[in-house]
């Protein structure tokens, strides 16, 4: 496991996302910027950039999404004190292929179960931030994850009853913990 701090230089129309949070965007001349990402104890480092993304950024607010109730539950049946099931916050960005706008909900509502189940299971997810990318079609890239980004997807026009993009959300979230 390491630390990343890692400046990733790319045409100014591009939109960016990559492990860890990014602590700063600068203007360089000649239409490029400049993003600085910074994550520790991780054991990879990985980042994306596509004009095409609609960044949506959202926060599990844990206080919100977690009831009482399930707190108290899920501690007696782990045998764990309420104090000790504590999650956290985390400020969730979603790269969003344009003509999966109308997916951007179902992406959240998985994203979100996701941090809160397998929170309340098998502890908080141990950083401030996660990056879901839904990939372009054709790109033979979903279904893969690295710490603090996975790369989900869906199917070109999915179904209002199909659990996609939501199967392969969960499942990519639950390589954060294994």
């Amino acid at each position: 496991y390491g630390t990343y701090d890692v400046d990733l230089t790319v045409p100014s129309q591009f939109v960016v996302g990559a492990t860890g949070y990014q602590r700063s965007a600068t203007k360089n001349p000649k239409g490029t910027t400049t993003y600085n990402f910074y994550q520790q104890d991780v054991h990879d480092f990985v980042w994306t950039a596509y004009p095409d993304f609609i960044k949506i950024t959202r926060t599990f607010d844990w206080g919100k999404e977690v009831r009482g109730d399930e707190v108290t539950k899920w501690g007696q049946i782990l045998g764990l004190p309420a104090a000790d099931m504590a999650l956290r916050n985390v400020s969730v960005n979603l790269l969003l292929q344009p003509n999966h706008k109308n997916l951007a909900d179902r992406y959240f509502r998985a994203i979100f179960n996701g941090l809160k189940y397998y929170g309340l299971w098998y502890g908080a997810y141990p950083y401030d931030t996660l990056t879901v990318v839904d990939p372009p079609r054709g790109s033979y890239t979903s279904g893969m994850e690295y710490p603090t980004f996975f790369v989900a997807g869906t199917y070109f026009w999915p179904g209002r009853d199909e659990f996609q993009p939501e199967g392969v959300t969960i499942h990519e979230f639950g390589h954060q913990f294994w």
